[in-house]
């Protein structure tokens, strides 16, 4: 916490990193896209070096260079900035896609959504046909409205709302059969009492009510996603929640954008699954920590969980965040903070008549995911369902051009245990060349798996403990050494 004023000064300065990262980032993706033979026969009469994207006729398809930035595969819609009639992938297979609505302006602009397959720390080139026959699409994802009820569904989990519930009126895990009722309902809490630090205080449970619900529609309705927007009203305060739901996944992706003015108050979203024997978790750095249900707030990283047992079996419903990192689980409720909009640097001081400026007031934009699942959360895979939503794929327009041979689609890291995830792959700190990679262990168990990386010409058996991190460091013979998070730099 701080004064307003500071938030200048950190904008610039993370503004600043973030640029120059970005910067570095995009020149790496470029530099390895150029070296792909993305050529096509005919694309130049004469034969050049390289034809732009755009720049060739409509009727011959466009490269996308999708990439993966995750040490494990993944598979999961990616969206370019282009209508198209058809999407292949590099091996001329059939890929499910979608034209959905352009944000860049308000009339019949389109862009394409496609289903990307990208493997580990890789890259993977997709084909978009501008002129091409739409193939047929097979795909088990369904919407639509009856009555009141709007919903979405698809071979895993059917999803539903209603006004009169005011977010998801049923939720049913299909594998399990467990129906969950009334989530994501938006929830205002009464916070005058508190200071901005909320010193002493770790319960936040005067409700002032619920947000009104304005309107339910379905924005998208295809092969390959699906959307409901509900928009929310509190006195002059507005609430966006976009639920998504793609084809073939468990996860419901949820867009929101808020506009908020209601002063001294939180936003909560709450999940309630009932049941018996409670037990919430949230993540910490490399792990996860197991909290009692007893209301408090509590502190998260990319996600937090309630599970209970229900009707014989243990199930829940984790719900991962890209900005929002604190939670109350008051009994069989996990509630996502949202908003709390209370005044900068108040210590419990006297409130004289003013116009105080106010933490969280204003527009924001951000987005959680709901992941209904069996058994104990650290069992699934919620790490690298947390990985994929916070670190998502960067497609690239690629041109025309023979490059230096590189294939269509390559991956730089292997490693064969599911539940291994690397953090960091890098130079050492230190200037030598060498290489570092550094993982840990996801769900508290005894591993072993294999690492290999072409690149490096290396490859090496390794045992983790459970919830072990371990650094490796790689020479120019490929040669392994394992150090500490100095990287051995310091002996």
């Amino acid at each position: 916490c701080s004064i307003m004023e500071a938030y200048e000064d950190v904008k610039e300065s993370s503004g600043y990193a973030l640029d120059v990262a970005s910067k570095i980032y995009n020149t790496a993706l470029i530099k390895i896209a150029r070296q792909i033979d993305t050529w096509v026969e005919g694309v130049s009469d004469p034969v050049c070096t390289e034809v732009r994207n755009l720049g060739a006729r409509h009727d011959f398809p466009r490269p996308i260079v999708v990439f993966n930035p995750l040490s494990f595969d993944i598979e999961m819609p990616v969206r370019v900035y282009h209508p198209s009639e058809k999407v292949t992938d590099c091996d001329g297979n059939n890929v499910l896609f979608q034209n959905i609505r352009s944000s860049r302006s308000n009339d019949s602009h389109l862009d394409t959504l496609f289903m990307a397959k990208v493997p580990a720390m890789g890259y993977a080139t997709y084909w978009l046909s501008f002129e091409a026959e739409t193939p047929e699409q097979k795909s088990a994802l369904t919407c639509g409205q009856a009555d009141d009820v709007f919903f979405m569904e698809n071979d895993l989990i059917r999803v539903e709302f209603t006004k009169e519930a005011g977010g998801i009126s049923k939720l049913v895990d299909k594998a399990s059969g467990i129906e969950y009722a009334n989530l994501a309902v938006p929830t205002v809490i009464d916070d005058h009492e508190t200071d901005t630090w909320a010193h002493n205080v770790f319960k936040f449970h005067n409700i002032k009510g619920l947000m009104d619900v304005k309107s339910i529609e379905l924005v998208e309705q295809g092969p390959l996603r699906a959307s409901v927007r509900i928009k929310y009203t509190f006195n002059t305060s507005t609430l966006t929640q976009e639920f998504c739901l793609t084809e073939g996944k468990k996860v419901i992706r949820v867009k929101c954008k808020a506009n908020w003015s209601e002063q001294f108050t939180m936003l909560k979203i709450p999940f309630n699954i009932g049941g018996t024997d409670a037990i919430s978790t949230y993540e910490i750095p490399c792990g996860y920590i197991k909290r009692p249900c007893n209301g408090e707030e509590e502190p998260t990283q990319q996600w937090a969980d309630i599970t209970s047992t229900i009707n014989g079996k243990r199930a829940g419903i984790a719900v991962i965040n890209d900005s929002k990192y604190s939670y109350d689980c008051p009994d069989t409720t996990l509630r996502l903070t949202a908003i709390r909009n209370v005044i900068f640097a108040d210590h419990y001081s006297h409130r004289p008549d003013a116009d105080f400026n106010f933490t969280d007031e204003g527009m924001q934009r951000f987005e959680y995911a709901i992941f209904p699942h069996e058994g104990e959360v650290e069992n699934t895979e919620i790490m690298k369902l947390a990985a994929k939503f916070n670190c998502r794929p960067v497609a690239v327009a690629e041109s025309y051009h023979k490059g230096s041979g590189r294939p269509q689609k390559d991956s730089f890291l292997e490693i064969t245990a599911d539940n291994i995830i690397a953090t960091a792959f890098k130079f050492c700190e230190d200037g030598s060349g060498d290489a570092v990679i550094r993982c840990f262990e996801t769900q508290g168990k005894k591993t072993r798996t294999y690492i290999m990386c072409d690149m490096l010409d290396a490859a090496f058996k390794v045992d983790f403990l459970p919830h072990e991190i371990k650094t490796f460091r790689i020479d120019a013979e490929g040669k392994v050494d394992e150090v500490n998070f100095l990287e051995g730099i310091v002996k």
